[in-house]
């Protein structure tokens, strides 16, 4: 291509030529200013400009919002808590994302401020076992916040997800809708491509069982290191109509999407080699967090703090003694209670069922005092090397409820006390003692509508106060925990 047919453009000033003529245009060139420039030159600057500023705004956004931690609460009655913030730098303003992902978080300790401040009396969780895990993870564009969250349950209990993503080119929160639109995804179409993945195989070791995925939910999501999304639904696996057979009692299963297959999360066997994000994925976090101590067998900074219910499975469902300050109750110790002073004698019990670790065993403790006697049934956890109480019976007269209510009492006194209480026979476990109450807190029945055992609409598991009577006087107080 030869100088003379070389393109011309707006944005280019030809040198060549006369020495006249290319003085004229060098003047030109450093003399524009004082004349009007080209609208055309205006525009393209300007759109540079603008171009340049995006991209140094979308830099310095990607670049100022940081992961703090403002919760992380162990206790010894595991009870795990792990609540961040988003943070940005003092001089600059939160962005509209940045704003509604910390009020969902405040919102989410909210949940468990009862359990932080060290009063579960009145709290809608049990004492116990309440679990809110962060998996943290940052890609090039968003900030993924992932809590496994769970809570104390007789039954199998496959725990939920709650997921916050940032997008911090935009600075907005990414919801579930933009996910699903970015994946080519439906929540109905999720949901039935589970069904269709695990109907085929499920019930294939028991003749006859007809099982299939129900009531599916697309719980939440993360964005992957490729910048796609991955889903996390719930699901129960039971009988297709258990009016018709009912081969399983059915449980709740979490299930991971990525990549179009779906892998079911097993938080029975949660290793390092399966957790709910993968650790190469994972942040780190100074403090550590859960993932980051449980798996290597540690124990978080500074240690577990000391619970304030004594392990008790429930701190309605206990026994207070007169001149002890502590409690003893289903989930609690035998040894270092208000009853060690009595003498105590113990017996393992040989081939008593469940055992649910090698090494663990049930065993049978009795006592006698001035004031009356005590029988408990406990298990032995061998990895924690002490016992928690299962069934506590007493007779004992200088131990009372929350309620007040001791051996001794009237019928009037312990239905004023513990209205909820209901009539029949526990479980049929008391085939010989007609004459009972049980206060079952976690029944949550309608006292006005019902008031025996035999009507509540799902007898409940977990702890309860069993009342026996000797005509009006109240004889005998067990504390039991009905396991499923």
């Amino acid at each position: 291509m030869t100088p003379s047919s070389l393109p011309r453009s707006p944005l280019t000033t030809r040198l060549s030529g006369s020495a006249r003529e290319t003085e004229h245009r060098i003047r030109s060139i450093f003399l524009w200013k004082k004349k009007r420039p080209p609208v055309l030159v205006l525009i393209l600057a300007v759109a540079l400009i603008a171009l340049c500023g995006g991209l140094v705004s979308c830099q310095e956004r990607t670049q100022s919002v940081a992961l703090v931690m403002d919760t992380q609460y162990y206790d010894t009655q595991g009870n795990y808590i792990e609540i961040p913030a988003l943070a940005m730098s003092a001089d600059e303003q939160p962005t509209e994302g940045v704003a509604a992902i910390n009020q969902a978080l405040s919102q989410l300790k909210a949940e468990y401020q009862d359990i932080l401040d060290g009063d579960v009396a009145d709290s809608s969780l049990s004492a116990a076992e309440n679990h809110c895990l962060l998996y943290p993870s940052e890609t090039q564009r968003y900030w993924n916040l992932l809590f496994f969250r769970e809570e104390f349950h007789t039954d199998l209990n496959t725990g939920h997800v709650t997921s916050l993503v940032y997008d911090k080119e935009t600075g907005q929160q990414v919801t579930l809708e933009e996910a699903l639109e970015l994946a080519g995804q439906t929540e109905d179409g999720l949901c039935q491509a589970l069904a269709d993945q695990y109907d085929p195989t499920l019930g294939q070791d028991i003749p006859g069982a007809d099982l299939c995925i129900q009531n599916q939910v697309v719980e939440g999501f993360r964005m992957g290191t490729d910048g796609n999304p991955i889903f996390y639904l719930t699901a129960r696996v039971d009988d297709r109509n258990d009016a018709v057979s009912d081969f399983v009692s059915g449980s709740d299963n979490l299930y991971i999407w990525s990549g179009g297959i779906f892998t079911l999360y097993d938080q029975y066997t949660v290793t390092d080699l399966q957790p709910l994000v993968p650790a190469q994925e994972c942040t780190d976090l100074d403090p550590p967090l859960w993932r980051q101590w449980n798996f290597s067998g540690g124990e978080p900074e500074g240690g577990l703090s000391p619970a304030d219910s004594w392990n008790l499975l429930d701190p309605e469902v206990c026994l207070y003694r007169d001149g002890f300050p502590s409690p003893i109750g289903p989930g609690s110790s035998l040894s270092f209670s208000c009853l060690d002073s009595m003498h105590i004698e113990t017996q393992r019990l040989e081939d008593y069922e469940p055992i649910y670790n090698p090494g663990d065993y049930w065993q049978r403790s009795s006592g006698t005092a001035v004031t009356g006697n005590c029988t408990a049934l406990s298990y032995y956890n061998s990895a924690e090397g002490h016992e928690h109480i299962n069934t506590l019976n007493i007779t004992m007269t200088d131990l009372y409820t929350p309620r007040g209510i001791r051996v001794g009492a009237s019928r009037e006194d312990v239905l004023t006390a513990y209205p909820e209480a209901v009539t029949g026979n526990y479980w049929d476990k008391y085939p010989d003692e007609p004459d009972m109450l049980s206060y079952i807190p976690w029944s949550f029945h309608d006292p006005s509508q019902v008031t025996d055992f035999s009507d509540l609409e799902s007898p409940c598991f977990g702890p309860a106060i069993l009342f026996f009577f000797s005509g009006d006087t109240l004889r005998q107080i067990t504390l039991t925990n009905m396991l499923d």
